[in-house]
Order: C-alpha cells, then structure tokens, then sequence
C-alpha cells in the first residue's frame, strides 16, 4: 500500500492589490502570485479578470504568466469596490479558481476627448462624396426637364384648338356649297322644261 501524502493543490501565495486592500496610488496592472508554476499547456484555462463597481471589465489586456506569477493590464475608469476573479491549472492538472476584492481610490485618468476624423482622410468617405454630389446633378436635370414637357402641353392643346377652330369654318363653308349645288341641279330641269310654244 502507498503511504505517501497526496499531492495538495496549488495556491495563491499572494495578490497585488491584496485582498481587501484601499489603494491610493494609480493601478496599471493586477498580479497574482501561486505557490507552484502553473502549467503552460493548460493556457486555454488560465484566466484574470478585475471588474469595477458597475461590473465591467477593466482589463486592457490578455493575462501574461512568467514564473510563478500571472499579471494583467487594467485601466481603472471609476473609484470604488472592484473584483478579481482567477483560474489557473495547479502543477498537479486540477484546475484552482477564486475571487477577491479590493477597494479603488486613488487617480482616475482623464478620458482622452475624441475628435470626429476628417471626411477626407477616409478613403471610403472621400470616394463617396463625388457620388453624392452627382445624385443632386441628375436630380435637377430630372426636375429641369419635367417643366419642359409639361409646358408642352398648353401648346398642343392651344394649337389643336385652333386647327379645330380653322376646319369648322371650312367644313360650314362646303356644306353650304354642296347645298346650294343640290338646289342648282334640282332647279335646272324645271327651267329647261319651260313653257312649249
């Protein structure tokens, strides 16, 4: 039978900020510190994270392991009460997690004021002004010709009123003619006829 001890697990040997710990000075980074190396195999299990008081993350960064030590970039946006959460893979293969707390009061850096780019510098932008500019060209050519063909429509209108006005009289005129030949050619018998002698 084996009498020898089983194996412990690793642990956190130390944390900076530590738990429960005020800090006053500016935070640029959270580092672990594990009694064993953690196994670099098991890197997709390796994880640190440090939350500020509304909930999110503030790493700037995906965690670095060197040694016995696991550390990750921060950019603290607020003061307050913020969470550390680990995993790590101790030297034996099991996986060790945990979580901690520290409080934040020291500087806040100031939010760089972002300036809207310039349209020009955007190739996609720049590309896409002349296109702009050419939709209101063909837009007041469209406009420009709709008048033309709408003022067109009092002149065939006004001219198909005058040749109407020009054939009535005309027509009145052949009638008038073409009548007073009936009563010519009706007329004609009766005075060729005449009284015999």
């Amino acid at each position: 039978m084996d009498a020898r001890p089983a194996a412990a697990h690793d642990a956190l040997a130390q944390a900076v900020p530590a738990a429960d710990e005020t800090v006053t000075t500016e935070l640029s980074s959270v580092t672990l510190t594990f009694s064993e190396t953690p196994l670099a195999e098991f890197a997709n299990a390796i994880a640190l994270n440090v939350t500020d008081p509304a909930g999110t993350s503030i790493t700037t960064g995906a965690p670095v392991a060197e040694g016995t030590t696991l550390s990750v970039p921060v950019e603290v946006t607020e003061a307050g009460l913020h969470t550390v959460t680990w995993q790590s893979v101790s030297s034996d293969g099991h996986t060790i997690s945990g979580t901690y707390t520290f409080t934040y009061a020291g500087p806040i850096a100031a939010a760089a004021p972002t300036t809207p780019a310039p349209a020009a510098s955007t190739p996609g932008a720049s590309a896409s002004a002349p296109a702009e500019e050419e939709a209101p060209t063909s837009a007041a050519t469209h406009s420009a010709t709709e008048p033309a063909s709408s003022n067109l429509i009092p002149w065939i209108a006004g001219a198909t009123a005058l040749a109407v006005l020009i054939l009535i009289p005309v027509i009145v005129i052949l009638a008038l003619r073409a009548r007073r030949r009936k009563k010519a050619e009706t007329a004609d018998p009766a005075e060729t006829a005449g009284p015999e002698e």
